[in-house]
């Protein structure tokens, strides 16, 4: 069966530096369109991107390019840090590489052991830095990467994968809006059938799933940041019909929590 992926679009929302330290992992299969970057500071871990699989240990750096699907799962007392460049800082990114990418696993460790210091300062202090600071920053350590290791070209997303991705930044924008299978293929210009199975090959779940997921997570999102709103008020800006497709959306999706 094929594992389900989820579209982590409250990442790509940011317009601020994403920034954790963390040493649960992440053991669902995601992607965005910020980059990311985890630097291991204890312990090791796999990861997973694309069909490939990375083992690694203190002082490696597992680099995320847009729109690839990945997630880690700790192996033995894993620790890192992890920064996910807002949108306009990654395309920012994308142009010093020119039409290259970073392998996705940075294993000289001596060498990544250097920038500890300007990572450990943007994930601690990256919100009280203005963005001159942040994008000067970012630009000296994936620049000094970018030297380092050997880059490779990046392969040219196939029509199906560029639609997946309109799609998901679409249904972003308008995740509140009453939203079907037909409304969306056609305002993209193809019929049900080719939306749907382009949609669940790349996804690996339906449409209509998928659009519960996100609505779901805008709601816990939304009753997160303004408790003093009323819950059924939220239910509906974030897209719910009914408060029984709610309730059933929301048993669905905690039920093994």
């Amino acid at each position: 069966m094929q594992e389900n992926v989820f579209y982590e679009a409250q990442k790509d929302n940011n317009t601020s530096l994403y920034r954790i330290t963390d040493g649960g992992g992440t053991n669902v299969l995601h992607f965005h369109r910020a980059m990311e970057i985890s630097y291991v500071l204890s312990g090791s871990v796999t990861f997973y991107l694309e069909d490939k699989v990375f083992t690694a240990s203190k002082d490696d750096i597992f680099f995320v390019d847009s729109y690839l699907k990945h997630k880690a799962i700790p192996i033995e007392n894993y620790n890192a840090h992890i920064l996910g460049f807002p949108t306009v800082i990654s395309d920012e990114i994308s142009a010093i590489f020119k039409g290259k990418t970073l392998p996705y696993l940075l294993d000289d460790k001596k060498f990544n052991a250097k920038f500890l210091p300007i990572i450990e300062t943007l994930v601690k202090d990256g919100d009280k830095k203005n963005d001159v600071i942040i994008r000067g920053y970012t630009s000296a350590l994936f620049g000094e990467f970018a030297l380092h290791y050997k880059t490779e070209k990046i392969k040219p997303k196939s029509k199906s994968v560029s639609l997946v991705q309109d799609i998901l930044e679409y249904i972003d924008a308008h995740f509140s809006e009453p939203l079907t299978l037909e409304d969306l293929s056609s305002h993209f210009g193809y019929t049900p059938s080719y939306f749907s199975r382009t949609f669940n090959n790349h996804i690996g779940i339906p449409l209509k799933t998928y659009l519960n997921f996100i609505r779901y997570s805008k709601y816990k999102e939304e009753v997160k940041n303004n408790p003093q709103k009323s819950k059924t008020q939220i239910i509906f800006d974030c897209g719910f019909a009914s408060l029984p497709t709610f309730y059933r959306v929301e048993k669905s999706l905690t039920k093994s929590e």
